[in-house]
C-alpha cells in the first residue's frame, strides 16, 4: 500500500505565497510600464537611468523604489483594497482627506496640509495689485476668495476633525483688499450649505456653486444677477471621480454628477485657448477621459478668451485657478470679452494686458486652498 504524501498547512501557505510573489515578479517584467494613472490622475515614475554618482548618491535607489511602487501590476486594486480596510477599521482620513459622511471626500484643510505664510505673502501680492489699480479710470477691480468644502460642510466632517477658521480668514482678506470689490460668498455658501455646492469626490465647486458665486458677483458688478429659470440644466456625466477620489481612492465612493447650464436666450459662444479655437463654451471629448472637469474650457492654459455676443460692452479679465473654469461660461452671457489668465503659466506682464484689452472689469478668483499653495501670485506685483 502506498503511504500519501501529506503537506503541512504551513507549507502549503508558503508555496502559495512564493506563487503569487513570483507570478507578480514575472507580471512586473512582462507587463510594459504606464506613463499616466487615470486613476490617480498623476504621471507614474518611470525606470530611472542608472549611473555610479547617482547610485553612491542613494538617488538610483531611491528612484528605483519609487519605480518599483509606481509600477507594481494591480497597483490600483491594491491601493483600493489598502484604502477600504482602513476606513473598516474606523480610520477617518488619508492622504490629506477626510472620509466624510454621505460620501462626501473632504480636502483637509489645516496646519498640516496648507501653508499659512504663503496665504499671508499671497493676500499681501492682490492687496498690492488692488491698491495699484483701484483708481485706474474706467476699470473695476474685484476680489472673490472661495471657502473649501471644509469650511461650509462642517456638518460631513468627522467627529474631532481639526481645522482653520476660515470666517476669520475672510475677515483678514475683506481687509487687506477693502470693502469696495470685495466679492464675500461665504455667507451665502453657509445659507445653502445644504446643495449641491461642491462637488464629493472633488475639491472643486459644482456648477451650481459657481452659479450661486456669480450672482454675488452680479450684485457687486451692477449687473442683474440671473435665475436658474434663465438657464435649462443639463447633466453631461454622472460618473465624475475627482481629485479627492485620486487621493483617497475609496472604493465604495460614488460618482458625481457633472450639470451644465444652457442659457435660454440665444447666446453664441468661442472659446480660444493656447492650443486651439473652437466655438462652443465646452470640451466634449473630456467626458469620456478621466479629468472630465476639463470639459470646462479644456483645462488649465496660460490664457483663455470666451467670445460671446452678449453686446454689453464690458471685457473682464479674470486672474484665477481652476474654479474659474465652470464660473467663465456664466460670465460669458454679461461679457463680451472673458479673458482667463493662469499665473501658474502665464509669464506676461499683467499691467500690459489690462492695458492693451480694453478691459472693464477685472476679477481675482482663487480657492482658499490654492490662496495657500500658490507661488505664482507674485506676478501681481510686476
Amino acid at each position: 500500500m502506498k503511504k500519501r504524501l501529506s503537506l503541512s498547512p504551513v507549507l502549503i501557505s508558503s508555496m502559495a505565497f512564493l506563487l503569487i510573489i513570483f507570478s507578480f515578479s514575472i507580471a512586473s517584467f512582462l507587463l510594459p510600464d504606464r506613463e499616466f494613472s487615470e486613476s490617480e490622475n498623476r504621471y507614474l515614475a518611470q525606470l530611472p537611468g542608472f549611473s555610479f554618482d547617482s547610485l553612491f548618491a542613494s538617488k538610483f535607489t531611491e528612484n528605483f523604489e519609487e519605480y518599483v511602487v509606481d509600477q507594481f501590476p494591480a497597483r490600483d486594486m491594491f491601493v483600493g483594497v489598502k484604502t477600504q480596510t482602513e476606513f473598516i477599521a474606523g480610520k477617518r482620513d488619508t492622504n490629506g482627506v477626510f472620509f466624510g459622511r454621505d460620501g462626501y471626500l473632504i480636502n483637509r484643510y489645516d496646519k498640516t496640509t496648507v501653508n499659512v505664510n504663503k496665504f499671508h505673502n499671497n493676500l499681501k501680492y492682490i492687496s498690492m495689485f488692488a491698491e495699484k489699480y483701484k483708481n485706474v479710470q474706467n476699470v473695476d477691480f474685484y476680489t472673490m476668495l472661495v471657502p473649501s468644502a471644509q469650511a461650509i460642510h462642517t456638518d460631513k466632517l468627522p467627529e474631532f476633525a481639526p481645522g482653520l477658521d476660515q470666517i476669520a480668514e475672510f475677515e483678514t482678506v475683506r481687509k487687506a483688499v477693502g470693502e469696495d470689490g470685495y466679492v464675500d460668498v461665504s455667507g451665502v455658501f453657509s445659507a445653502n450649505k445644504d446643495k449641491y455646492l461642491f462637488y464629493k469626490t472633488d475639491h472643486h465647486w459644482t456648477s451650481y456653486g459657481a452659479f450661486v458665486a456669480y450672482r454675488e458677483f452680479c450684485v457687486s458688478a451692477g449687473i442683474t444677477p440671473p435665475s436658474e429659470s434663465n438657464f435649462t440644466i443639463k447633466t453631461v456625466s454622472g460618473d465624475f471621480y475627482g481629485t479627492a477620489y485620486s487621493k483617497a481612492r475609496l472604493i465604495t465612493t460614488k460618482p458625481d454628477r457633472i450639470d451644465v447650464y444652457i442659457p435660454e436666450k440665444p447666446v453664441t459662444f468661442r472659446t480660444e485657448t493656447d492650443k486651439e479655437t473652437r466655438d462652443g463654451l465646452y470640451f466634449d471629448e473630456y467626458l469620456t477621459k478621466r479629468d472630465k472637469y476639463s470639459y470646462f474650457l479644456g483645462g488649465n492654459s496660460p490664457l483663455v478668451k470666451v467670445t460671446s455676443n452678449a453686446g454689453t460692452g464690458r471685457n473682464l479679465l479674470i486672474i484665477r485657478d481652476s474654479y474659474a473654469h465652470c464660473f467663465a461660461p456664466f460670465a460669458a452671457n454679461d461679457f463680451d470679452n472673458v479673458y482667463l489668465i493662469d499665473l501658474r503659466y502665464y509669464n506676461g506682464k499683467i499691467s500690459e494686458f489690462i492695458g492693451n484689452n480694453s478691459l472693464t472689469d477685472v476679477l481675482i478668483l482663487y480657492g482658499m486652498e490654492t490662496l495657500k499653495s500658490d507661488t505664482s501670485l507674485v506676478k501681481l506685483t510686476k
